[in-house]
C-alpha cells in the first residue's frame, strides 16, 4: 500500500510526488522503512516498560511522570492527556497513584 501524502509534506511538485510514491521500488522501500520504524518503536517501548517495572511503576505512571519531569512549566491533567496521548481516565488514575506514592502534590 502506497499513500500519497500530498505536496505539503513532500518537497516535490504534486505530479512528481505522485509519480515518485507510486513507483514500485519506492513503495517497497517505504514498506521496508515502515517495518524498521515499527521494530525500533517496539524495542523502545520494551526498554521503557522495563525501566517502569524496575522503578515499581505502571507504564502510565512512568509516562505521566516523564511528561511532568520534562516540562518546563507545570501541566494540567488536560494537558497531560493531550501531550501524552493517554486516555483521560488513565491519566487520572496515574496521577492518583503518583499522589499516593508521593511523586506529585496537588
Amino acid at each position: 500500500l502506497c499513500i500519497d501524502f500530498g505536496p505539503s509534506i513532500l518537497p516535490l511538485t504534486e505530479t512528481a510526488a505522485t509519480n515518485r510514491l507510486y513507483r514500485k521500488g519506492d513503495c517497497m522501500q517505504t514498506a521496508r522503512l515502515n517495518d524498521r520504524l515499527s521494530l525500533s518503536s517496539n524495542a523502545m517501548d520494551r526498554i521503557y516498560r522495563q525501566l517502569a517495572l524496575q522503578a515499581g511503576m505502571s507504564d502510565s505512571v512512568f509516562w505521566t511522570l516523564c511528561l511532568l519531569r520534562n516540562s518546563p512549566v507545570p501541566l494540567t491533567s488536560a494537558q497531560l492527556v493531550q501531550y501524552g496521548g493517554l486516555p483521560k481516565q488513565t491519566v487520572s488514575s496515574a496521577l492518583a497513584a503518583m499522589r499516593r506514592d508521593g511523586y506529585v502534590v496537588q
